[in-house]
């Protein structure tokens, strides 16, 4: 892998690669940018943490994730080298869908360095962009150009993906099976367990939320209801101060989009009660310590 600049173009879940051809002098440029953005990226991490959907991380962590279909097709492709490859074309390259670049370094093996790609990179896309060529003079940019990010967002290296941001990985790579949400479906299966009823299902159905669906998901997903009884779940919904109304000694799942939510979030174990003080909090994650 010799200090080889790569765009990854198309939807995700696509592994079809572009070789962007650059001078030797950019190469070695490039290679000492990547190589920057590479000690920022770990600049103060102290752990790196197996993604949850439920884990936020710290400033001092990164997350990783085994490498999935589509990204060991796109390594298997970068090993192959860069003379396999299909070029961009420069006379097209408004027309290409570029969703990130990709950089490999020379001397730095099964590593490559990734960066989403924003629409404004394409400098020549804009009305009137200007460089400053000599002395102070600037000239219109009337050629196709882009622009290289401030930061990367995803290292893949050692059998892992490695990032900061989930937003943006799941802008790069299909990648949504680590982080699911329920469907209209599965939000009314899960009102119809044995130990749950909704109060309105239609009302919950019309005015549910992302965050809520992705609880709903996340507490599903986990079997809390299928293993604890409802006299444990009020018990210890009590001891945190959270209410749980019951009907006909099933779980009512409210009308009320807040209460909802707070509801789900107890339990998928994202409520607590400070030992320290008498006071309950929302937790940031749930990465447990034992």
């Amino acid at each position: 892998m010799s200090n080889n600049l790569y765009a990854l173009v198309g939807q995700r879940g696509s592994a079809d690669l572009r070789r962007v051809r650059v001078s030797h002098d950019v190469q070695s440029q490039l290679a000492e940018l990547f190589s920057a953005y590479y000690a920022n990226f770990h600049q103060g991490i102290d752990e790196e943490v197996t993604f949850s959907r439920d884990w936020k991380p710290d400033d001092d962590q990164i997350l990783t994730l085994p490498l999935n279909e589509e990204i060991t097709a796109l390594m298997d492709t970068v090993r192959a080298g860069p003379l396999s490859l299909t070029e961009i074309d420069p006379n097209d390259f408004q027309n290409e869908n570029i969703r990130a670049i990709a950089f490999a370094a020379d001397g730095v093996d099964e590593t490559l360095y990734i960066q989403y790609f924003f629409a404004h990179q394409r400098l020549a896309q804009r009305a009137m962009a200007l460089v400053l060529l000599e002395g102070n003079t600037f000239t219109r940019l009337t050629g196709p150009a882009f622009s290289i990010g401030s930061k990367i967002d995803a290292i893949i290296e050692n059998g892992l993906v490695k990032f900061k941001n989930f937003t943006i990985l799941k802008r790069i790579f299909d990648v949504f099976s680590h982080y699911t949400i329920a469907s209209d479906q599965e939000v009314i299966a899960f009102s119809q367990l044995n130990m749950v009823v909704a109060e309105d299902i239609n009302h919950i159905l019309s005015n549910i939320t992302q965050t809520t669906r992705k609880l709903v998901s996340a507490v599903s997903d986990s079997g809390i209801l299928h293993r604890i009884t409802t006299a444990e779940i009020v018990a210890a919904a009590q001891s945190v101060q959270v209410e749980v109304s019951l009907v006909d000694d099933k779980i009512l799942l409210p009308r009320d989009k807040a209460k909802l939510k707070t509801l789900l979030r107890f339990l998928d174990h994202g409520i607590y009660q400070s030992r320290l003080g008498a006071f309950t909090f929302m937790t940031n994650s749930k990465l447990r310590l034992s």
